[in-house]
């Protein structure tokens, strides 16, 4: 079963419970979508994501957990941005795009559906405002992250993991991280007050920020040595938002490839405002057809399938986040539109580009009630054999297989002689 119950190694239970847990968004990513499989998940599928952080919501809510989600405004801290540089060549390099891009404004999404606030850091690091945050309101935090270990007089405690029974309560694991010596002798101090927090429209708060000269923007397609990099083709429009935005010029620095080289290297490019595309800024779909014709690319032979549809999700996500920025709670607004537009995966996709694990069927167990899932290829077992799907969980299942038979006493047949039939 691929149940976000048993998607984790089993781990110490801490107990009690927290009353208030902060979920660190970015760091948690792989809970919530497959990202330790040797290729990305399809960008394509939020309903696998989706369900996922729905059991887990309703684990906390059962649990007597309130959730809160933190994450990172698209703003680069000085301190951080050679390591952030460092990675997004990386990617490049590797063709490697694990988590969709713009995947904060996805999990706001999804929390949001499921009752749970979702909040921006940008004043300060997004570690630096949950410790704030949870030292201040009793929370604990949830995050693989052992800076959250550093801060000195903290009374939050610090979990790495979770699980969830059989029952559906949530467990959690203590993060156990050894703290060495550099980081005894780098200890960090609660900021107070804690920094502030945006709710929503930070893609345009940054923009229109005077004192935000630059602005980066990383690498949201696997495949930019092979087209470049969205985010370069799609500056006129941007362009366009800058000067609607009342914004003279930017520095921007986009990661590219060199062909020559075989490198990764960042363009950084005084750009001015342009109104020549100011139109299309009101019709994101429009925009991409005009920017990228998306509905002629033909997919060449050399690119699996796979890298193929999640590059086509980046033209959208490049040109989506630049609309979105004149409308309110702009995150929302942007995965509206994405739901709005047709997969373009087909629908009899080769294998290989199906991914395995995604959750498409779920129920409540006949025998003990819990609900469990299906993952695609055990559904597609089921349907290959011609068996009916399951209606109790995996644990029910075993027990089940597991419990003595009795076998039905066999007909005695009559002894050779008894009956007139058999004599000689």
């Amino acid at each position: 079963m691929n149940s976000l119950a048993n998607r984790f190694e089993k781990c110490v239970i801490s107990d009690p419970l927290p009353k208030l847990l902060f979920i660190d968004g970015y760091n948690s990513l792989s809970k919530f979508y497959d990202l330790k499989e040797n290729q990305p998940p399809n960008h394509w599928d939020f309903l696998s994501p989706y369900k996922n952080i729905q059991i887990f919501v309703e684990s906390a809510n059962k649990s007597g957990i309130q959730l809160k989600v933190f994450l990172k405004a698209d703003n680069i801290a000085e301190k951080e941005k050679d390591t952030w540089m460092t990675r997004r060549e990386q990617e490049v390099k590797s063709g490697r795009k694990y988590p969709p891009p713009k995947a904060g404004y996805l999990l706001l999404a999804f929390f949001n559906k499921c009752g749970v606030d979702v909040v921006f850091s940008y004043e300060a690091d997004c570690v630096e405002t949950m410790a704030a945050y949870a030292n201040q309101e009793e929370a604990a935090i949830l995050s693989r992250d052992k800076t959250f270990l550093r801060f000195e007089d903290r009374n939050f405690q610090v979990y790495e993991d979770f699980m969830i029974d059989r029952n559906g309560f949530l467990k959690l694991k203590k993060n156990s991280a050894s703290m060495k010596k550099n980081d005894l002798l780098e200890m960090k101090t609660i900021l107070m007050p804690p920094p502030k927090l945006l709710l929503k429209n930070t893609t345009s708060f940054h923009l229109k920020s005077i004192d935000k000269k630059e602005i980066f923007f990383g690498c949201p397609s696997p495949l930019v040595k092979d087209f470049n990099n969205p985010y370069f083709l799609v500056r006129p429009l941007r362009q366009a938002a800058y000067s609607r935005l009342g914004v003279k010029e930017k520095t921007e620095f986009i990661i590219l490839w060199d062909n020559v080289t075989k490198e990764a290297f960042w363009d950084v490019t005084l750009v001015k405002a342009d109104n020549k595309l100011d139109a299309l800024l009101d019709n994101a779909l429009e925009a991409v057809e005009v920017i990228f014709n998306v509905s002629n690319l033909k997919q060449p032979l050399n690119i699996d399938d796979r890298s193929w549809y999640n590059h086509i999700f980046s033209l959208y996500t490049v040109v989506i986040e630049c609309c979105t920025i004149f409308m309110d709670e702009s995150e929302k607004n942007y995965f509206e539109i994405f739901q709005k537009i047709p997969s373009p995966v087909p629908v009899s996709s080769k294998s290989d580009f199906i991914d395995k694990n995604a959750i498409v069927y779920n129920d409540k167990c006949k025998v003990c009630g819990v609900e469990f899932c299906l993952n695609n290829s055990e559904v597609l077992y089921f349907k290959k054999m011609g068996m009916v799907l399951p209606k109790r969980c995996k644990e029910c299942l075993n027990q089940k297989k597991q419990a003595p038979k009795f076998k039905k006493p066999m007909k005695k047949e009559p002894e050779l002689g008894k009956n007139s039939d058999d004599s000689l």
